[in-house]
């Protein structure tokens, strides 16, 4: 297998139809040593064979295969001469079934694909993929913790033999950054094959074409461990050993680009990882924007900007997010993002400046009203912008009927009687404080 996974490395490996790889030990060890080659060749055609029979089967209509599964277990307790083996549907997915192969000794998966002519040509996802990856990984990243692959077939009615690894796996992890180190990874889309830093399954896999090159490796593994202990001291290192070489910059996108840096933000985990604030000022004024971009580059909620306020000036988040979406955006839709820009004292002409229709900043702001309300914004600029006192009453009423958002509103009261009142006025305050049974403070 170390050839085939040289030749795909470089990319002058053809898709072929043929086995790869050999059996388990325990698969074997009762065999005869003249019978191992022609009991070899008759499982990988047993697999081939149950492969291709599981492509007739419907997969909408639920076809009871419980049957063909149990005739598949038969003849490999034949072939293998272990008695206590046994073989049993584990999972269906969108585009393929595994099967548990278990023996006293040792679990392992049998993984194949099912409707090939829809799935067979997507590049993302198709079985040749999985088991380059397989090869890939196990021959140039053997540090990557990931079910070992005994054998295979390429081609349409292929399969993949592998070591099984439960839902148990160890959940050791290494930092967020240096855990996207890895020639073949999973996104964050497709992270129930992950526990920890152990890939399950290599559905879903991607090539890290970085990686491939030892050097840009070799300095992104130190750019992401100054970044996990948010080390100035490591970070100047680095720069001192590496900042002029012409691998550096690629290194260092690199860590961005597949660190899990989603997972530093609040909508994430409320827990919240340790932000690497003092490395990236340490690494200079690009790697802290490049940071930025990362960050900005998923839909952000209100707790999601109030974090990163702490990090950046609101005028930079909302610039960077715009980059990102802003094109995207029609006069009619609504951001969260937005609104909250308004409410940390940017102007609407700085934001029709930076691209956003006022039709959009009103209505993001309209749709958000309550937080804007709560976040201190002064009523004239509510005004300015063409809302009035009836609308903010009616915002304030319709948080407190809401369920959830009932919460927020009375956290708005604890703002004070006297704000209120020049929001709202006295009757509506009254009628507010009945909404919510209780009364303002002053």
């Amino acid at each position: 297998m170390k050839s085939v996974a040289r030749n795909i490395k470089n990319r002058t490996y053809p898709v072929r139809d043929e086995f790869i790889g050999s059996l388990p030990k325990d698969f074997i060890e009762k065999m005869q040593k003249e019978d191992i080659a022609e009991n070899t060749r008759k499982i990988q055609n047993l697999f081939y064979n149950f492969s291709k029979q599981m492509q007739s089967f419907d997969i909408e209509r639920k076809k009871n295969i419980a049957p063909e599964v149990v005739k598949l277990s038969q003849k490999l307790k034949e072939i293998t001469q272990i008695s206590d083996l046994s073989v049993k549907e584990y999972g269906s997915g969108k585009i393929g079934r595994t099967f548990l192969i278990e023996t006293t000794k040792h679990k392992y998966m049998l993984k194949m694909f099912f409707h090939p002519d829809i799935i067979y040509h997507d590049p993302s996802r198709n079985h040749d993929l999985e088991l380059k990856n397989m090869l890939l990984t196990h021959k140039y990243d053997q540090a990557r913790r990931a079910p070992k692959l005994f054998a295979g077939k390429f081609g349409r009615d292929g399969f993949i033999l592998m070591k099984f690894i439960d839902d148990n796996a160890s959940k050791k992890t290494t930092g967020l950054f240096a855990s996207g180190i890895r020639l073949i990874g999973t996104s964050d889309d497709h992270y129930d094959n992950v526990r920890g830093d152990t890939l399950l399954d290599f559905g879903m896999s991607d090539r890290r074409e970085e990686f491939f090159n030892v050097k840009v490796t070799k300095i992104a593994r130190l750019i992401a461990d100054a970044l996990d202990k948010d080390s100035p001291g490591l970070a100047k290192k680095v720069l001192t050993a590496h900042g002029q070489d012409k691998e550096f910059e690629t290194a260092f996108a690199a860590v961005l680009e597949y660190g899990k840096v989603n997972r530093l933000l609040y909508s994430y985990d409320e827990t919240v990882q340790k932000f690497p604030i003092k490395a990236l000022r340490a690494f200079g004024a690009k790697a802290s924007s490049l940071m930025l971009e990362k960050l900005t580059e998923k839909s952000l909620n209100w707790y999601d900007l109030e974090f990163m306020e702490k990090y950046y000036n609101p005028l930079e988040i909302i610039e960077s997010w715009y980059k990102k979406f802003g094109k995207k955006l029609n006069q009619a839709d609504s951001n969260e993002e937005v609104a909250w820009a308004f409410s940390r004292g940017i102007t609407v002409e700085k934001l029709e400046k930076i691209g956003f229709a006022r039709e959009n900043i009103k209505l993001s702001v309209e749709r958000n009203l309550y937080e804007i309300i709560h976040s201190g914004v002064s009523v004239a600029r509510l005004k300015d912008l063409g809302f009035t006192q009836k609308d903010l009453m009616n915002a304030i009423e319709y948080s407190g009927q809401s369920g959830k958002l009932k919460l927020k509103t009375r956290v708005l009261m604890q703002t004070g009687k006297q704000k209120l009142l020049k929001l709202i006025g006295d009757k509506r305050l009254s009628r507010l404080q009945s909404l919510i049974g209780k009364t303002v403070e002053n």
